[in-house]
């Protein structure tokens, strides 16, 4: 009787045990291709990331609800972006060119950033980031980022025909260089891909043209209205003049009366010619 429940209660320590380690056991919670951020009432959040396929056991799963994991896509995230437009005072510009000109703009791309696993765990552990749609939206604010920098750069100088402002895949060199001048406000996201599917820009060079002859013609205005404006300054320094004279004139008739009946000061003419 005595080996049988020695047996007896090996199996029940055994049997607590293997349950003890299995939920404690918490890799199991996270499916392949995520990664689970665990945070606990007892410690917050646990600094390593949990894996599938990666053993990972926490004491912390032995309380009840007191742990909870959260679940983050690995794939890289994909979003679309498009910028539509004109260039500044296109329309303005546009009638200086025979026939018209557009000078508007659209732009569609594709980008897919990712981020490793080490780098969620921290963007949950400072609250940025508390589930999926936190991370999509993460995302979001970081491809328009880098696709605005990528519209700017086909729009500075860039003509109709330039090789830039075609639909292609964006190779690693060009990536990297985006990476780079994004800095800040890319990280600690990386771009896996960008792909510019549909393109339309403006001749650079025809706005530049048509942009110099309205600001030629403008000039040519401000030149004409100046000379325009100082023959109506001298007419009106005339118009004083006389009006000035006149009322001297008046002055003296009244101050002499008779002078009225001399010839030579009748009339206005004469009046002006006889005080000249």
């Amino acid at each position: 009787m005595k080996v049988k429940r020695i047996i007896a209660n090996f199996v029940v320590l055994l049997a607590a045990a293997a349950a003890v380690f299995y939920v404690g056991w918490i890799q199991f919670s996270v499916e392949p291709g995520y990664c689970g951020v665990m945070e606990s009432k007892t410690g917050g959040v646990y600094p390593k990331p949990v894996l599938a396929g990666q053993f990972a056991w926490r004491w912390e799963r032995l309380l009840p609800t007191n742990v909870r994991i959260s679940k983050f896509p690995l794939a890289p995230c994909k979003s679309e972006q498009e910028y539509t437009g004109s260039l500044p005072s296109a329309e303005t510009y546009a009638r200086m060119v025979d026939g018209g000109a557009d000078f508007s703009y659209a732009v569609r791309m594709t980008l897919s950033l990712s981020l490793p696993p080490e780098e969620l765990v921290k963007l949950a552990a400072s609250h940025e980031i508390k589930d999926e749609a936190d991370l999509s939206a993460w995302y979001e604010a970081r491809a328009k980022v880098i696709s605005k920098k990528i519209v700017d750069s086909l729009l500075e100088g860039a003509d109709a025909s330039a090789a830039s402002a075609q639909q292609k895949a964006l190779s690693k060199s060009e990536i990297d260089a985006l990476s780079a001048a994004a800095g800040a406000d890319l990280a600690p996201a990386t771009i896996t891909d960008i792909s510019i599917d549909s393109v339309k820009i403006p001749d650079y060079t025809l706005y530049e043209s048509a942009k110099k002859l309205y600001e030629d013609y403008q000039e040519d205005l401000r030149d004409a209205l100046k000379a325009k404006a100082e023959q109506h300054a001298a007419a009106a320094a005339e118009s004083d003049r006389a009006l000035e004279q006149l009322e001297k004139y008046a002055q003296l008739l009244e101050k002499y009366p008779q002078l009225k009946d001399i010839p030579n000061l009748s009339g206005l003419a004469g009046a002006l010619n006889g005080l000249q």
